[in-house]
């Protein structure tokens, strides 16, 4: 877990997160275009590619660009009854475009960890899978037992490498030996690992 990763993060950074997840979506579906509509349920519809249904609003790639960087720097709030705030830097909470400035930053910060260590993994025989789950990225690496050692040393050197070289200040990696935390609980059962994420409303779920 990034430590304020969406509250404390500059405002390029998130942009070129929100550039790669853009160009890694449209590239994938060969289009240039979003198309977005709020149904009679007032609930958001949305899709890639053109849409020639007049219910539906057609945005390029640039328009979204465009609405991301509106809405990153021109994000205000009132301090007490009489001072008006502009927000500098981190996600704009309670902007509707928040929701995906967090989802971009967290794909592609996984991406570029990944990315910088495919070719180690290799080297070292290892298999590493994972899964993310809103800002928490849990990582498995499946190894021989008698590499384990020095895996662990590489993983701990890599992090502190990673954690310096990815992140401004004041932003780090989060340290904690537990199996529990507030969206995930990990169990193992006959060396089966099994992952299930709680919600912070109902920590039954």
């Amino acid at each position: 877990d990034v430590s304020g990763m969406y509250t404390q993060m500059g405002h390029v950074k998130v942009m070129r997160a929100v550039d790669w997840m853009i160009t890694t979506v449209l590239q994938r579906h060969r289009t240039e275009v979003f198309h977005v509509r709020v149904n009679r349920n007032k609930q958001v519809e949305a899709g890639i590619g053109m849409r020639r249904d007049h219910n539906f609003m057609n945005v390029t790639s640039r328009q979204f660009t465009c609405a991301c960087l509106i809405a990153l720097h021109f994000s205000f709030g009132w301090f007490g009854s009489s001072c008006l705030l502009l927000q500098v830097f981190g996600c704009p909470m309670g902007n509707p475009m928040s929701p995906f400035f967090c989802k971009a930053l967290t794909a592609y910060a996984s991406f570029e960890f990944c990315a910088s260590v495919y070719n180690e993994l290799a080297i070292h025989r290892t298999r590493m899978f994972g899964v993310c789950f809103i800002d928490d990225i849990e990582l498995f690496l499946v190894c021989r037992r008698c590499d384990f050692v020095a895996l662990q040393t590489w993983m701990t050197e890599l992090f502190v490498k990673f954690e310096t070289g990815a992140f401004p200040d004041p932003l780090v990696l989060e340290r904690d030996d537990g199996d529990v935390y507030l969206e995930t609980l990990l169990k193992v059962v006959e060396s089966d690992i099994y992952v299930s994420h709680n919600t912070k409303i109902d920590l039954k779920a």
